[in-house]
């Protein structure tokens, strides 16, 4: 037993020593052209390395200076540069064969740009599919096979470490800000070109927001690396539209966005399965920050290639009412069209009204919303930022609180009779709207207001907010003669929708009012004449 244990503790001298050895006697560099054209090969790409290190302690090679070429479609930066790069390796291989094994790579501080071409492509589409001729790309941790142009290293990866990266996604040709994302952590292990394999994802969006992404991906397509399938869950937080630029296409819309849900992709088609969460909601060019958040339920089925997609079901929630979404989508270039429908029916009004702000809808000085249902049935289409919304509107006792009408058409309030009051109160109102850049057309309003009468007429809203409205009231007149009966105004409603002026037409109150009693006295006469008693 004792003789073993020296012959046991000698083997461990010799190992020790040669390993000592090896980190005075072995010149990483002398594996860099190999590396270089190892690495090239596997990925498609011209790989440049600086200096290597070789720590027999850690087991590990480090490189400096490590640039990834970008594909020759797309940009002459690189796809990817780091100044450092560390690889660990397998030991005994390494020393006494001179083969690397590859256990983990681990990148700080890199620089990765991907973008997309108008054709769907992406610049890392083809990364890791191109071969030297005559020769098949292993698998990761397999032997290289002798056809074709051979090479002494076996390179292999299990685990793949990003830390504190940048990673900027854009589209070429195009105007659109790039998102920018900051301390990017990406970990991939357990990597095979065949099957499956884990991943993680987190980073900070510049300009505002958080990213978290947990799944696996795989088998590696063979010809397209974009159109690898995947699944994952995803976690959006405080992300700013206007910060980050995502707003680009429409830059109208701003607000902070959250998202939590999952994603599948086939490779092609895309599905997502989220809760999205809008607050501060900004969403006209005159609009400022909504007041409550506005909440998505939603179903998509998103083409990757085509970056167009489907929203198969949505629910829109704001407050305690809710309405549903449906509609499809396309980005062409630096434009995204939409083509949706939005219906909601007994809709609190004022949880709608807490949308007005961001909108850039005003009401007059001094009021608000205080009850109330609202029938909402629009249909959108066009580019976003150039959306044209049609559609219904129906209102069902609504109180316009701090509105006084009687004081607004004061000119004919001692003929009609009406009664001022501090609050408006519409018992049924409806009419066609048409929403576009140059603002809002309203036709065919039909208004009823309690202890008023009727109202109906057409108007426009300009973006400015100014109000052109030729309207027509039917108010009962309880102070004149029973000839007059009720009593028909029109008037007009102009200026600023925070002060808006009605200015009642006298002159055509008048001649109306005058015609009726002439109108009712002739009748009376002939009805006398014709059918009456003879004196």
């Amino acid at each position: 037993m004792k003789k073993i244990g020296i012959v046991a503790g000698i083997v461990v001298a010799v190992v020790l020593l040669a390993l000592i050895g090896a980190h005075f006697l072995l010149d990483a560099n002398r594996y860099k052209p190999e590396l270089e054209s190892e690495l090239s090969k596997v990925l498609g790409r011209s790989v440049t390395v600086g200096a290597l290190d070789f720590s027999i302690l850690s087991g590990s090679v480090s490189a400096s200076d490590v640039a990834i070429s970008d594909d020759p479609h797309f940009e002459s930066r690189p796809f990817l540069q780091t100044k450092s790069l560390q690889v660990g390796a397998e030991l005994i291989p390494l020393i006494f064969s001179h083969r690397l094994n590859v256990t983990g790579i681990t990148i700080d501080n890199p620089e990765i740009v991907l973008l997309q071409a108008p054709s769907g492509d992406w610049n890392f589409s083809t990364l890791g599919t191109t071969t030297s001729p005559g020769k098949t790309a292993s698998k990761p941790g397999s032997t290289p096979s002798n056809s074709g142009t051979s090479s002494s290293l076996d390179l292999s990866v299990n685990s793949v470490n990003i830390n504190n990266g940048r990673l900027t996604v854009g589209h070429t040709g195009s105007s659109r800000k790039p998102l920018v994302l900051d301390s990017v952590s990406i970990v991939v292990k357990d990597f095979s070109s065949t099957s499956q394999f884990p991943f993680s994802l987190a980073a900070k969006v510049a300009g505002g927001g958080d990213i978290k992404l947990d799944g696996k991906a795989g088998p590696l397509h063979p010809a397209d690396a974009s159109m690898t399938p995947f699944n994952l869950t995803l976690k959006i937080s405080g992300l700013d539209l206007a910060g980050s630029g995502l707003n680009s296409i429409a830059p109208d819309i701003a607000g902070i966005l959250a998202l939590n849900g999952t994603a599948a992709s086939d490779g092609t088609t895309l599905k997502i399965d989220g809760h999205l969460t809008g607050d501060k909601l900004k969403l006209a060019k005159n609009g400022t920050a909504a007041r409550i958040p506005v909440e998505l339920d939603f179903n998509d089925q998103h083409a990757l290639r085509k970056n167009s997609g489907v929203i198969e079901r949505a629910s829109l929630h704001i407050g305690k009412s809710e309405a549903t979404l449906t509609g499809t989508y396309q980005e062409h270039g630096d434009v995204l069209s939409i083509k949706t429908n939005l219906a909601g029916s007994k809709m609190a009004a004022t949880d709608l009204a807490s949308l007005f702000p961001a909108l850039g809808i005003v009401l007059p000085a001094g009021s608000s919303i205080q009850s109330g249902t609202l029938d909402v049935k629009l249909a959108s289409d066009g580019p976003v930022d150039k959306l044209v919304t049609t559609g219904n509107l129906a209102l069902a006792n609504v109180r316009l609180g701090g509105f006084d009408l009687g004081q607004k058409m004061a000119a004919i309030e001692s003929i009609a009779g009406i009664k001022r009051s501090p609050d408006m109160d519409v018992q049924a109102a409806s009419t066609n709207v048409r929403a576009a850049s140059e603002g809002i057309a309203a036709q065919d309003i039909q208004v009823v207001v309690v202890g008023f009468g009727s109202m109906t007429g057409n108007g426009t809203i300009s973006p400015a907010n100014t109000l052109d409205f030729k309207m027509n009231a039917n108010v009962q007149a309880a102070q004149v003669s029973q000839l007059v009966g009720n009593l028909t105004v029109p008037f007009t409603v102009e200026g600023p929708s925070s002060n808006p002026v009605f200015r009642p037409d006298v002159n055509a109150i008048a001649k109306t009012q005058l015609k009726k009693v002439e109108t009712k006295a002739l009748g009376g006469i002939l009805n006398n004449f014709l059918g009456g008693k003879k004196p």
